[in-house]
């Protein structure tokens, strides 16, 4: 079986592919969402990764590295013997990286990865927006090396509720109602999973070729309007309306 090679292509699949929820997103909105999701989400993140012990010499894969702040420390957590290989289906983004880091253009829905070559494998956020997570899962977890790491991240949008406003409740009805109209409509936005893909990873795990899978972990919060995450619901919703000419929303 043969293998995508390193790449630094820095061209982006078209608009027509529709493996990915954000691939046909203006660039200034996914550029401000990608944003968001760093500031909201990175310092979580890196807890998680702190927390198996990831250091010098891991060999490390980040797959859907977005705007590249978690890319870029790994790279630096893991040198100077250490290696990353960052992908995405559009790496534009991907600038500014460690020496330690190649780039690569890649589709986890569809393009397989080297067999037992890492020692951490990581996702944030990419399971969510796949027809098939469970065919992506499989790929990801046979990357990972015997005694490696697979770290993923989801979160359950289904139990996202706004409170403390006028249009509080309006504003929850209207993003539920998205995600439901998504997954009626079978579009890519919304995995098979649903709109709550969090409730996937347990049972996905433990079906999975992992030999010792930790439980995942939950979390909730409570945030401020202000908070950089409530960004991202808003900018589903506004981007919906520019999906192929077919907004769910008006």
């Amino acid at each position: 079986m043969s293998y995508p090679q390193p790449s630094v292509n820095r061209g982006a699949r078209t608009a027509d592919d529709d493996g990915y929820v954000m691939n046909s997103a203006g660039t200034d909105f996914e550029n401000a969402r990608l944003r968001n999701l760093q500031q909201a989400s990175d310092s979580c993140t890196i807890g998680h990764l702190d927390a198996i012990g990831v250091g010098p010499g891991w060999r490390c894969l980040e797959v859907g590295a977005g705007a590249g702040s978690i890319a870029s420390w790994l790279g630096t957590r893991v040198s100077p013997t250490g290696s990353l290989l960052a992908t995405d289906i559009n790496v534009d983004r991907q600038d500014n990286l460690p020496g330690n880091v190649e780039v690569r253009q890649h589709d986890i829905a569809h393009d397989e990865l080297e067999p037992a070559a890492y020692d951490l494998v990581h996702c944030r956020f990419v399971l969510n927006h796949l027809a098939d997570p469970a065919a992506a899962l499989k790929r990801m977890t046979a990357s990972v090396a015997p005694g490696g790491w697979l770290v993923l991240e989801e979160g359950d949008f289904g139990l996202i509720e706004f409170a403390g406003a006028g249009e509080s409740a309006r504003a929850t009805v209207v993003l539920h109602t998205l995600f439901a109209q998504w997954a009626a409509a079978g579009s890519s936005r919304v995995s098979s999973a649903g709109s709550c893909p969090g409730w996937y990873l347990p049972s996905a795990s433990n079906r999975s070729a992992l030999t010792s899978p930790r439980p995942p972990g939950a979390r909730s919060s409570c945030l401020r309007g202000d908070s950089p995450r409530l960004a991202l619901p808003s900018s589903w919703i506004r981007s919906d309306r520019h999906y192929r000419g077919r907004p769910t929303l008006r």
